[in-house]
């Protein structure tokens, strides 16, 4: 098993077999665009299990992470587990990489500079085992040595343990009362460690709910529950403090008079009445909330360098405003859920490029898979080439099955920011009832909202 506490991402679904072009055919794949992420490198020979990471940054190697778990010869029941970090760890990962029986992975979408700043502090203490040899030493780093055996399971578990604890640490949370207890019993520490993984999990999600209540106008309740977001003993207390702010910001839009509710503009975030302004005065999102009469489009115009977030059951609007932009002489782009020989037949579509999103190959339609690095790329391609293109990005819950939410909001800022440097736009469209309510207005926040109350 490995002990390192390195985050999954996002992971590219072929698992490549080693050999001696197998990872620079990786890095020249990889070369074309910028990425972040890790190339992971497993391998077992003999009496060792090796786990590497060769650790990406703008496509360029920043350092390597090695963990190798072997044998002792002198007692073979027992095993030990050295791991290793640095530049110098880089050629003991490629070497791995040329052997036919290791495996070689690629994970995108992870913070890099966290996992470098993690493995590449100082040298940790090596009261534990043997010293390294003269040679070993030489090649990379060594950063932390354990001893364990097949009696001793737990020995090795609580590496795990601390090597987690270790990320927690480096992250802000607040540790002390796990470094208080790991001498204690295995399983008081083990059931200790899981309740705080836990706790780390509700605090993350806490954090992405507060987020949304800034936008509510709890603007200083916020700043101060931000405070306390790493410590898990402040959870019931956070919880009370989210469920007061969402009462009161409930109570304010229950009191909201109906003569405005049916104005032709609401703010979709916090249900202010907008009348004809499109930034909400109360929490200052960019909302727009119309209702569909015919086509509901004419009096919409969409502005370069823009990213609209349409919410409909159909991909009927967003293809309503993408034919137009098309008509006004831009490039079109549209990735799709939908089998792109239902869309062709519709007027205007065919001078688009039209990409289906699917794990499926397809003989007589252009394909992409649900990589978030891949449709990056692709995206980012398509606005190299073209100075004002209109992108259609169909199928976010597709996405977020696939990957998660988190990277999916990651991956979606990143296009935003591209879109915003040019003269193109972005047309997001969504199902409202086919993500979490949290989420969906995690991206309201993100973009200009278009939304339907019919979507015939």
């Amino acid at each position: 098993m490995s002990g390192l506490d390195i985050p999954e991402g996002t992971k590219i679904k072929k698992v490549m077999a080693g050999g001696e072009k197998t990872l620079q055919i990786i890095m020249d794949l990889l070369g074309k665009k910028p990425f972040n992420g890790y190339v992971l490198v497993k391998l077992e020979i003999e009496n060792e299990v090796i786990t590497s990471y060769l650790l990406l940054e703008n496509s360029e190697p920043k350092c390597g992470v090695r963990e190798v778990l072997s044998k002792n010869e002198k007692s073979p029941e027992k095993m030990v587990r050295r791991v290793y970090a640095g530049e110098n760890t880089i050629d003991d990962i490629k070497q791995d990489s040329y052997d036919e029986n290791a495996s070689i992975e690629i994970h995108s979408v992870v913070d890099i500079k966290d996992i470098i700043e993690r493995y590449t502090k100082e040298e940790k203490g090596d009261e534990e085992g043997p010293q390294m040899d003269s040679e070993a030493r030489k090649d990379s780093r060594r950063i932390g040595l354990f001893w364990g055996g097949k009696d001793d399971e737990e020995s090795l578990e609580r590496e795990v343990l601390g090597e987690k604890l270790r990320n927690w640490e480096s992250r802000g949370y607040e540790v002390s009362g796990l470094k208080e207890i790991l001498s204690k019993d295995y399983k008081d520490v083990k059931a200790a460690f899981d309740r705080f993984e836990g706790d780390v999990t509700i605090l993350e999600e806490m954090a992405a709910e507060i987020e949304i209540l800034t936008l509510a106008g709890f603007e200083k309740e916020v700043r101060n529950l931000k405070e306390k977001l790493k410590d898990p003993s402040q959870i019931p207390n956070i919880r009370a403090q989210i469920e007061a702010m969402e009462h009161e910001a409930s109570k304010m839009e229950t009191e909201t008079k109906p003569e405005d509710m049916d104005r032709r503009r609401v703010c979709i975030v916090c249900g202010f009445p907008l009348n004809d302004d499109v930034k909400c005065p109360r929490c200052g999102a960019l909302s727009v909330r119309k209702k569909a009469e015919k086509t509901g489009d004419e009096d919409i115009e969409l502005l370069s360098g823009r990213c609209y977030l349409i919410e409909e059951e159909k991909l009927n609007r967003s293809l309503s405003f993408f034919i137009a932009m098309l008509n006004k002489g831009y490039k079109g782009f549209c990735i799709t859920r939908t089998h792109p020989k239902y869309l062709n037949v519709k007027k205007g579509l065919k001078d688009a490029s039209i990409v289906w999103l699917t794990d499926r190959e397809s003989a007589t339609e252009a394909t992409i898979s649900p990589s978030l690095e891949r449709i990056i790329y692709e995206i980012g391609d398509f606005l190299k080439k073209e100075e004002k293109g209109c992108v259609v990005l169909d199928g976010i819950e597709y996405l977020v099955s696939n990957n998660s939410f988190d990277p999916v909001l990651r991956f979606i800022r990143r296009i935003i920011d591209d879109i915003s440097e040019g003269e193109s736009i972005l047309l997001v469209a969504v199902g409202p009832h086919t993500l979490k309510e949290q989420e969906l207005k995690i991206l309201e926040r993100e973009m200009e909202l278009i939304t339907y109350e019919d979507n015939t």
